[in-house]
Formats: C-alpha cells, structure tokens, sequence
C-alpha cells in the first residue's frame, strides 16, 4: 500500500502511526511501543511466513508524505485491518492518495 499525503497533514500523521502503532504491538505480542524501534526478529519469526506485522517507511520532502506499507493480506490479517481504518472517504485527490487494492486475496503459499 502506498499514501500520500501533504507533508503537514498532522491529523493524518497521527491516525496513520497510531494504527501501525496498535497493528504492530498486537501482531508482535509486544507491550510497549518503545519496544518496537529495537524489535529483532528472531530466525523462528524470520521464517514465519504468518507472522501478522506491517514494514513501512516513509519518504518526506518539504510537501509531500509518501508512506509504503506492506503485510499479510486477506481478511482478518494486519493489511486488511490497515486498510479498513485508513480508509479513504473521498475519490485520490491532493490531500490524501492510497494506492492499494483490497480485493486482492492471496492464498497460503509455501516458499
């Protein structure tokens, strides 16, 4: 999933981290989310093809706001659960453009 948003869009900011936030805490079994900007994956978490996280970075330049999300996708797992309380109201326009499709479900695959 890919949003763009105005780079001073504090609401949006807040509503964004807040739910990555909360997604991560949860699908990490984490308490505390000081704990996440020092999480290392364990190689039992590395090679947990269902672990439920988002990885995200964020691009900012003095306009704009261009975060890429990725997770599990499929209903019920952190994607969906992103998408569905990030929701766009409105058609893409200058203040808030999601790029990401929900219909899109994978099924389990081996790798």
């Amino acid at each position: 999933m890919i949003i763009i948003i105005p780079y001073r869009s504090g609401d949006y900011v807040k509503k964004i981290e807040s739910s990555f936030e909360r997604i991560n805490l949860k699908g990490l079994c984490l308490s505390n989310s000081r704990y996440l900007s020092t999480k290392e994956l364990t190689p039992e978490d590395r090679s947990n093809r269902k672990l439920n996280f988002l990885g995200c970075f964020e691009l900012i330049d003095k306009e704009m706001r261009c975060y890429v999300l990725e997770g599990l996708g499929g209903v019920g797992n952190c994607m969906d659960e992103f998408y569905r309380e990030n929701e766009r109201e409105t058609p893409n326009n200058k203040k808030f453009k999601m790029l990401y499709n929900p219909e899109i479900r994978f099924k389990d695959r081996i790798y």
